[in-house]
């Protein structure tokens, strides 16, 4: 199949995972805080708050904002669309950019469409790949999704192609499919250069990662200048609400047979919840 000649809705063409560093200095306080004051926001609407260590730093993190301290300054990581609204602060803030990845969504409403598999067939048919291509990985997993991946996840350019409806669990409606390049060393060195400017909009991020896939004879089902639309109908729970999918799904079971044995109070008791026991009124 010839994935040019479609034209799929776009949900999203942005930044989707920045991760940048400044030193120990007044530079680097002024990214952590900004870290800090991201990070602060997200828990205020609603995000759990945890510990986050990576490498030598050491910080708090929420759904979309990690950043800590270390003996070599500050770190911050965003991800998803906080990643695009901060993108031009961070290129400021920040000393480097170590990572930025590039994201374009699509939705094949029909759910006909596999990249995955379309281009493992199409490079099958090529014969040995030679020796200055990149190498190219597929995982598939049963009844679940599956990812087309273009590289080595060291290199400056990665790709990587895969089911966002089931990665998301389902957050994404069926025939989702999310196209990222992860860029790193001088490829994020650029992209933190240009993101000072201000140009990293969706048009310019819809071309540059289906010109990389086409770099690699790979075409894409979108348009390179796609409009965007407003609302994908995309719900993203917050924390509590996937804790009481967890609790809903894997402790249930568990509750169930436990009241069933000893009664309701043991149960409540051990799940440290208010409980009254009463007790039948006698004369």
């Amino acid at each position: 199949m010839n994935y040019a000649d479609l034209d799929l809705p776009v949900l999203e063409s942005r930044v989707d995972w920045i991760t940048c560093t400044a030193p120990h200095d007044q530079q680097g306080i002024e990214l952590m805080f900004y870290g800090q004051v991201k990070q602060s926001q997200e828990a205020s609407s609603g995000y759990q708050t945890t510990d986050w260590r990576f490498q030598q730093y050491q910080g708090f993190q929420s759904r979309h904002v990690r950043w800590g301290w270390g003996k070599d300054g500050a770190i911050v990581v965003m991800s998803g669309e906080e990643a695009q609204n901060s993108a031009k602060r961070l290129a400021e803030l920040a000393a480097h950019w170590s990572r930025v990845d590039y994201c374009v969504t699509v939705l094949d409403p029909s759910e006909e469409l596999d990249p995955p598999e379309d281009y493992w067939q199409i490079l099958r048919s090529r014969g040995r790949r030679s020796k200055n291509d990149p190498k190219y990985r597929r995982f598939q997993e049963l009844w679940g999704g599956s990812t087309f991946y273009t590289g080595e996840r060291s290199a400056a350019y990665f790709g990587r192609c895969y089911d966002k409806h089931e990665e998301s669990e389902h957050d994404y409606p069926p025939g989702t499919w999310r196209y990222e390049i992860e860029l790193k060393r001088h490829a994020s060195e650029l992209a933190q250069t240009r993101a000072k400017t201000g140009e990293v909009g969706s048009a310019y991020v819809s071309g540059f990662v289906a010109n990389e896939y086409e770099r690699r004879g790979l075409t894409v089902p979108w348009r390179r200048s796609p409009e965007v639309m407003r609302d994908p109908g995309v719900h993203h729970r917050d924390d509590a609400e996937r804790k009481i999918r967890w609790l809903r799904s894997s402790c249930a079971p568990s509750v169930a047979f436990a009241k069933e044995a000893l009664g309701i109070d043991a149960v409540l008791a051990a799940l440290n919840l208010p409980h009254v026991r009463y007790e039948e009124k006698t004369d």
